[in-house]
């Protein structure tokens, strides 16, 4: 069976190492459940191959989504903070028309409205935006030694958090 670009090949899921009822279910579920089988298919398109609507955003079907690309654009404020400790440089303003008031009136309207990225056609609704960049949540990590720990941090960018929005 051939996978898509963003599939782990069998090797390295290592399938084979698991109990033969293990196996005999994957197998099952890869070939005979449809929504499984699109998911690795190596015909799953990428969402900027996609067909758009009048405002430039992918009209994607639900019972085929497309391969996500360039996720990490709905996260520059969250990246900036993990980085730099601050969502922007820019000094705080009072007047609405500095820099400052018109940086929080576009994330205002990202969180409210949504966000395209026009290069790909991929677009959030604002509260996806807004549990991006500005919800930090507990993951599991791994430390320097290999142990699992829970740590505070941004989310990242799943498809399931794509599809459910």
């Amino acid at each position: 069976m051939e996978f898509n670009k963003c599939q782990s090949s069998l090797e390295e899921l290592e399938v084979d190492r698991q109990p033969q009822e293990i196996q005999e279910q994957f197998y099952d579920y890869l070939n005979n459940v449809p929504y499984i089988r699109w998911l690795v298919s190596k015909d799953r398109p990428l969402i900027s191959e996609l067909p758009r609507d009048n405002e430039g955003r992918a009209i994607i079907d639900m019972t085929k989504p497309p391969i996500l690309e360039d996720t990490d654009w709905f996260r520059k404020g969250a990246l900036e903070f993990k980085d730099a400790g601050r969502y922007t440089g820019l000094r705080p303003n009072a007047n609405p028309n500095s820099e400052y008031g018109k940086w929080l009136r576009e994330e205002r309207r990202r969180c409210w409205d949504g966000y395209l990225n026009p290069s790909t056609g991929m677009w959030i609704t604002g509260d996806q935006y807004f549990f991006l960049n500005y919800c930090p949540i507990q993951l599991i990590k791994k430390d320097k030694n290999g142990k699992d720990i829970r740590v505070v941090d941004f989310p990242n960018f799943w498809d399931g958090h794509f599809l459910i929005t």
